[in-house]
């Protein structure tokens, strides 16, 4: 774990802006791949007068959204197990804003 750590570290050194890409990335298809798995009973039971998180690029497009905090409301979860990960999305998306915010300057 501890080498890990510093591999990590060492790469916000060297390289920052591709490991917050990287990271931004990853943290994006792993939440929508969760959001997706959370959203999929749903469709068997909800009308369709709401727009539904039917396949994964609507999933990856909730959560990049949800991650770089804009939010447009257009497609929501559902389910509260989908709520609950989009509400720990929005905390990974402000932690990797804020790593952005601090490159950048």
């Amino acid at each position: 774990m501890n080498s890990i750590s510093f591999t990590i570290k060492c790469q916000f050194v060297v390289h920052p802006e591709r490991t917050i890409v990287f990271f931004f990335l990853v943290f994006t298809s792993i939440f929508a791949y969760i959001v997706r798995i959370f959203e999929l009973p749903l469709l068997e039971f909800i009308k369709k007068d709401f727009v539904l998180v039917e396949t994964y690029f609507e999933a990856f497009y909730l959560t990049f959204i949800t991650i770089t905090t804009i939010g447009y409301g257009d497609i929501v979860p559902h389910s509260y197990p989908g709520k609950v990960c989009m509400l720990l999305t929005a905390g990974v998306g402000a932690i990797i804003v804020s790593f952005i915010i601090t490159i950048v300057q």
